[in-house]
């Protein structure tokens, strides 16, 4: 597959449209990234918002409702879009539950706490999450639950100051994948079987960078 260089934040959407799926920043992993496919223009932590690839994580979620940001591959940062997101999900987790998965012993308990605080609305931000679960393991679950695409990236967010006044660097926030992408998500995974994702997902793996190592696959699909 030929990817297209990539010189501004519209060519870096189109890109991810058509490779379904990249890493972020230049480690591709032995896979695949889109940065790799940048002109010397892309420079990052400039704050330019068309060629700096860091403002681009939050500003593709708030402009478009079919690509989302997070810890999905290797505990490292990386997209999706809506196209193959159930095939993760069916390769990742079966198309399970959080309650099932709990329930087979595949999910801790502070993760499927964590789960339901952001389901309700009790708590989204990293530091508010923090805050009630008063864990030291508090981010290794919420990276757990990225890589099983229960929950993912939804913006930014500050603490506020007791006058209620925003203050220091910016966290990340989560929402659930379903209230992220709707419901029909997982309806989609619960129709692929989990052999079938993994195929479709080599495959494409196999068209991006057909040097992949089986060995290299295996570990960027983690499958269930």
């Amino acid at each position: 597959m030929e990817i297209p260089t990539i010189h501004n934040f519209k060519d870096f959407y189109t890109a991810l449209q058509l490779a379904g799926f990249s890493t972020a920043g230049d480690n591709g992993e032995g896979i695949f990234s889109l940065q790799n496919h940048t002109s010397p223009a892309i420079v990052w932590h400039t704050d330019e918002p068309e060629t700096d690839p860091w403002t681009w994580r939050i500003r593709a979620i708030s402009e478009y409702s079919d690509v989302a940001y997070g810890k999905v591959f290797l505990k490292k940062n990386g997209w999706i879009t809506r196209k193959w997101y159930p095939y993760f999900i069916a390769v990742r987790r079966a198309a399970r539950s959080c309650d099932e998965l709990y329930n087979e012993g595949k999910l801790s308990r502070l993760e499927r706490d964590i789960y339901d605080m952001i389901k309700k609305g009790t708590a989204s931000a990293v530091h508010d999450i923090k805050s009630i679960t008063g864990d030291k393991t508090t981010e290794s679950a919420l990276i757990r639950l990225q890589i099983l695409l229960l929950i993912t990236l939804d913006g930014q967010t500050r603490k506020l100051s007791k006058n209620g006044v925003p203050y220091g660097w910016p966290v990340s926030s989560f929402c659930t994948v379903e209230e992220f992408f709707t419901n029909e998500l997982q309806e989609e995974a619960e129709l692929l079987s989990c052999d079938e994702a993994e195929v479709m997902i080599r495959n494409q793996i196999l068209c991006l960078n057909p040097q992949a190592s089986e060995a290299n696959i295996k570990r960027f699909i983690d499958r269930c």
